[in-house]
């Protein structure tokens, strides 16, 4: 059994050998260290509105989420990675999909990873205005419905690389997860 947490899997004799084991682990993973953590803050803010004050950095949690599983589609990297995952995986088939990937980077994670605040858009409790526009023209963000696109995009991800979509997604994924988790994969021959 896994812990999820490397270091202690690694003094287990932890040794992960195929693409499926370290898809199964990273999925785990993302679910004891985010998901289910974000899951339990959206559980507790329905009832306590003082929770509230944590929308940035649950929107920075969501965001880094983001950054951190595109160096696993594009590898190590800059924001053309978190771009393009988002377009490809959170905004699949949305007709702006451009759009919101800049406006994520450089309006949402960028100005919460390196200032604290948001710009040009804002956080607000309203799934019907997810991704409106407000009166002074900033897009209004549904947390909550924020939360559930990047889950569904960690699954679509997820589910392209168990199915090997292309050679070269499952070699970045490989390649990234034997970088990271260096210490629970089993050394080829």
């Amino acid at each position: 059994m896994y812990t999820y947490y490397p270091d202690y899997d690694q003094a287990a004799g932890v040794l992960l050998k195929d693409l499926d084991e370290k898809v199964n682990y990273l999925a785990c993973r993302m679910n004891l260290i985010l998901i289910n953590p974000l899951k339990e803050f959206f559980r507790i803010r329905a009832k306590n509105s003082k929770i509230f004050d944590l929308n940035l950095g649950t929107c920075t949690l969501i965001c880094e989420g983001i950054s951190g599983l595109s160096t696993y589609y594009k590898g190590d990297g800059d924001g053309g990675k978190f771009k393009n995952f988002v377009k490809d995986y959170v905004y699949p088939s949305h007709p702006k999909k451009e759009e919101r990937a800049d406006l994520l980077w450089r309006d949402v994670r960028c100005c919460l990873t390196h200032g604290f605040y948001i710009r040009h858009a804002r956080i607000e409790d309203d799934k019907s205005k997810h991704y409106m526009p407000d009166s002074n023209k900033r897009i209004i963000i549904d947390l909550e419905t924020f939360f559930k696109e990047f889950g569904l995009a960690v699954d679509r991800f997820l589910s392209d690389v168990r199915k090997g979509k292309s050679a070269v997604l499952v070699t970045n994924f490989e390649d990234r997860f034997n970088k990271v988790f260096r210490v629970i994969v089993k050394k080829q021959p």
